[in-house]
């Protein structure tokens, strides 16, 4: 594992009430940007264990677009990269609801 790099659960799940199965991973990606292509591989290599649908949350250490960020800024590679890992995974990103940002630095 690198530094940084985890996926801290994979489970499968069924509902009680109509049996649909569904996946879910909590995450912590790299704070490294040269370790998140194996970050990303990684992922990929887990969607590809099973075909139903599927919940990835957590902590990714990067943001999709700059006004995810309390810094703001200009969209970055590594945005662009996580927005493509993101489509190519068939992931939703889900809009935040209730504040402008998951965490802040006191």
């Amino acid at each position: 594992m690198l530094e940084g790099l985890m996926i801290v659960r994979k489970e499968r799940f069924k509902n009680c009430e109509d049996e649909f199965c569904w996946l879910f991973s909590g995450v912590y990606g790299p704070l490294l940007m040269k370790e998140r292509e194996d970050f990303w591989a990684e992922l990929g290599a887990v969607r590809g264990l099973w075909s139903d649908p599927w919940c990835v949350a957590g902590d990714f250490n990067v943001v999709r677009f700059p006004v995810e960020s309390s810094r703001g800024g200009r969209l970055s590679a590594s945005m662009r990269r996580f927005s493509e890992i993101i489509d190519d995974l068939e992931l939703r990103d889900l809009p935040l609801q209730g504040g402008s940002f998951t965490w802040k630095e006191d």
